[in-house]
């Protein structure tokens, strides 16, 4: 009822003001296979950014960004992303130089021909909620539009952390002169409060007791996690007759300010258990990247040929170091930790690691 409620409110609030809907974008439609199509809210498919065959084409490098190389450190928010599409095998042959492990193509909004607000209030059964506000606007009929958001969330995790984050963004798409257009962007995504979930090692083969208010956190309260992620760059492209010229220079960087981890060790037939945290120092992953592409293409009867010749070059630097423990009392995994768990230990220095 209350989601029902935040729903109609948000629709009432704003029905006068949204000139134009967003009502057909749908993944299923927008799917031209069965690989993996993300649009919006919606998801179809078999695969998607994260995983595809059992590898991860972030992982390996094969994210594109408007068809363009992306060093990505940080997730692309979708305050900014359109849609993002899965290329494995065949679909991937229009890409140059395409990837045997697949490519995860994102894709920026369009320019509208009308202003579009979407507000969107959400509460969930479970005590999740969130408030997003998106908007579409052309600034300079077709010469100039823009795209941008934020949202706020507050979820409700199924061993009871309660992270919140929140995202938001810009894009432009400036078109000086037909053929021609130039895209820049900036992303931000900031999640705090986020509990470490636990992870329970037995003292031998055997099963513990069955928790059975899952929903109730048990860990320390000082066990969070605090992380920054922001993606900046400019896309660049133009086309004069059989040519046509594009590029694209990124900025993708993901901080992790505090860094813990929840482990149950030695935990008996009962229930017992030694509760150990780990916390590492600050690390940052940071990367420039970007492609210049110059492409030709020309028929040749019933035949088409494309010709592309790329540079691709990447900078990223890491930094990380290495995690101290500390053992806390023995107690039941299923029982809360008490007051005092509010006080964090102090964490001595630890060496850092510098890698390029």
């Amino acid at each position: 009822m209350r989601k029902l409620a935040f729903m109609a409110l948000a629709a009432f609030g704003f029905a006068g003001e949204a000139v134009a809907q967003r009502a057909d974008q749908n993944a299923a439609r927008a799917a031209e296979d069965a690989f993996g199509v993300s649009y919006a809210n919606e998801s179809v498919g078999l695969y998607d950014e994260e995983d595809v065959r059992g590898f991860s084409p972030i992982d390996a490098g094969n994210v594109r960004l408007e068809g363009l190389y992306i060093d990505q450190q940080a997730d692309l928010s979708y305050r900014i992303v359109d849609s993002s599409i899965i290329r494995v095998g065949l679909t991937a042959i229009d890409y140059p130089f395409p990837a045997p492990t697949g490519i995860a193509d994102f894709r920026l909004p369009d320019a509208p021909r009308a202003l579009v607000l979407s507000p969107r209030l959400n509460a969930g059964t479970f005590g999740d909620a969130s408030v997003e506000f998106d908007v579409r606007a052309p600034i300079a009929g077709d010469a100039l539009s823009a795209a941008g958001g934020f949202g706020l969330y507050r979820d409700n995790e199924w061993f009871g952390g309660t992270p919140k984050s929140f995202s938001s963004g810009i894009s432009l798409r400036w078109r000086p002169a037909p053929d021609t257009e130039i895209i820049p962007f900036w992303s931000l995504d900031k999640t705090w409060s986020e509990e470490a979930v636990p992870t329970y090692f037995t003292s031998g083969a055997f099963v513990p007791p069955r928790v059975r208010d899952r929903r109730r956190y048990t860990g320390q309260e000082w066990a969070t996690n605090t992380s920054r992620g922001s993606n900046t760059g400019v896309i660049a492209r133009t086309r004069l007759g059989d040519w046509s010229l594009a590029g694209g220079l990124f900025r993708s960087i993901y901080s992790v300010s505090r860094d813990r981890t929840t482990l149950w060790l030695d935990v008996d037939e009962k229930g017992t258990g030694t509760e150990t945290v780990y916390a590492s120092p600050s690390s940052r992953y940071a990367s420039t990247s970007g492609e210049v592409r110059v492409s030709r293409t020309f028929t040749e009867g019933p035949r088409l040929h494309r010709f592309h010749a790329s540079v691709r070059a990447r900078d990223q630097a890491r930094l990380y170091g290495e995690a101290e423990a500390v053992e806390l009392s023995r107690r039941s995994i299923a029982t809360r930790a008490r007051p005092p768990s509010r006080r964090s230990p102090s964490w001595s220095a630890r060496p850092m690691t510098f890698g390029r």
